[in-house]
């Protein structure tokens, strides 16, 4: 993402960029969203290299929905 950051890239992504980097060097990361949503490619290479094939993960909902799980499978030929 910091390499990211030294291009030449859209206001917009570059908004989110830095926000997202701020928030890692904060610990403000709450939820996998917090960082897949916008860099879902960067996020997956990264959860990958530490070995992982997914994530779960309990997450505040939106509205009725209330704490839900969310899983994200990187590969979905590794679901037993």
């Amino acid at each position: 993402m910091q390499e990211q950051k030294r291009e030449k890239i859209h206001w917009a992504y570059e908004t989110h960029l830095r926000e997202t980097i701020e928030n890692i060097d904060s610990g403000n990361i709450n939820y996998p969203k917090d960082l897949a949503n916008w860099f879902p490619i960067q996020f997956t290479k990264y959860v990958q290299s530490l070995g992982y094939d997914g994530v779960l993960a309990i997450e505040g909902g939106e509205g009725e929905i209330g704490e839900h799980d969310t899983y994200l499978i990187f590969d979905p030929e590794n679901i037993k």
